[in-house]
């Protein structure tokens, strides 16, 4: 299988599936609980690679990061227990994630609070830093995903961090996409006043697992209004004035978590930079690749992307149509991602067909790829009725 669908699941090392499967091995020999008291330093390492990774400042912690089922997971606990007041408004960008603005309006209708969608390019759906001075005026919180998951255009992470701190407004940072496929943060200051991410992704993890890093301050005012005291494995709860494990998800899948941790240190032991260099590389051949096939168009905010090719469908293609084609591909050994409208509303109307390859993809691989597609487009054609 040429696995060209990082940005839904990464594939994980040998020596990631080699920890997974030692965990699981002295879960099964030792008793669970013990294996993940045996396994806390790791878990300690995994948080302070992560933290590092991120570009986190000195002042945060690896008690400052907290371990949960996935990213979204993550954006719900901060977005739910943020002490937003009546009337709030929330800053957005139209081509965030769709889930997350679900949850956004959730939790601002019963304050009859509202989202408020920033300035940025109407084209490729990045902000416009040097607008947001005026639009961060009495937001209550912003919340953007770094780079988009559905066309993988990246956002100024950086410049807006700084804009949000000048306004002295909160930034909940996702990162899920960005995390080992461009670099994140800085460490002169910090990300975001939250940032958030998943395992499965650019990282090349296991499923099942996310986090959430914030500064001491965050962690502190959430363990507050979370409420959520995690007790030990061996029955003692944590009482500490401030601590991501009262965040964390305590009955969890741990292997996972141990997983990760061997793949966050192959990533900074391998040089986040080179790694980024290479996905880079590779998005850019395969989007040249990919604009050849008939019918299809790069996306414009895949030209501002590193990993991620996303194309617009050929005219008269409707949503099954794309399905049509990624089962068509799969079928030949090629594994892509069909995304629907949903995935981020304000932005599509028309589903795309997104490839992201991981950092060990080569040239001859990508090379197989745009016959696979015109053949796959052409079988869907042919089923469908349509004409392209």
């Amino acid at each position: 299988m040429l696995h060209l669908d990082t940005a839904a699941c990464g594939v994980p090392s040998r020596a990631t599936l080699a920890a997974l499967t030692a965990h699981v091995t002295a879960e099964a020999v030792r008793g669970g609980y013990v294996a993940e008291a045996a396994a806390a330093p790791v878990l300690e390492a995994a948080a302070g690679d992560l933290l590092h990774l991120l570009g986190a400042p000195p002042g945060w912690g690896t008690s400052d990061v907290a371990w949960v089922g996935s990213a979204f997971d993550a954006v719900a606990l901060v977005v739910g227990h943020w002490p937003l007041p009546r009337g709030a408004r929330v800053g957005v960008l139209a081509s965030d994630y769709g889930p997350h603005r679900s949850l956004l309006l959730e939790r601002l209708a019963p304050l009859g609070g509202t989202l408020v969608e920033l300035p940025a390019d109407p084209v490729t759906g990045v902000a416009e830093p040097s607008a947001w001075p005026a639009a961060l005026d009495g937001l209550a919180l912003v919340s953007v995903c770094q780079v988009a998951s559905h066309d993988g255009a990246e956002q100024p992470a950086a410049e807006l961090a700084a804009a949000c701190r000048a306004a002295g407004v909160p930034l909940l940072l996702d990162v899920a996409q960005a995390l080992g496929q461009v670099p994140v943060g800085r460490g002169d200051s910090a990300p975001a006043d939250v940032v958030v991410g998943t395992s499965r992704k650019w990282l090349h993890g296991p499923r099942g697992v996310g986090f959430l890093a914030a500064s001491p301050a965050v962690i502190a005012a959430l363990r507050t209004t979370t409420q959520r005291p995690t007790p030990g494995w061996d029955g003692r709860t944590a009482d500490t004035a401030r601590c991501a494990a009262d965040l964390t998800t305590g009955e969890a899948p741990v292997a996972a978590r141990v997983g990760l941790a061997r793949a966050l240190a192959e990533l900074r032991a391998a040089g986040p930079e080179r790694v980024h260099r290479r996905v880079a590389a590779a998005g850019a051949l395969l989007a040249g690749l990919l604009a050849e096939v008939p019918g299809w168009r790069v996306s414009p905010g895949t030209a501002l992307a590193a990993g991620q090719v996303t194309l617009l469908v050929p005219e008269g293609f409707g949503p099954g149509d794309v399905a049509a084609v990624r089962a068509a591909l799969l079928r030949e050994g090629i594994l892509a991602s069909a995304i629907a409208p949903e995935r981020c509303p304000p932005r599509l109307r028309r589903p795309v067909l997104r490839f992201s390859p991981a950092v060990g993809v080569t040239a001859d691989e990508l090379a197989r790829v745009p016959a696979a597609l015109h053949r796959a487009t052409l079988a869907a054609v042919a089923a469908g009725g349509v004409r392209v």
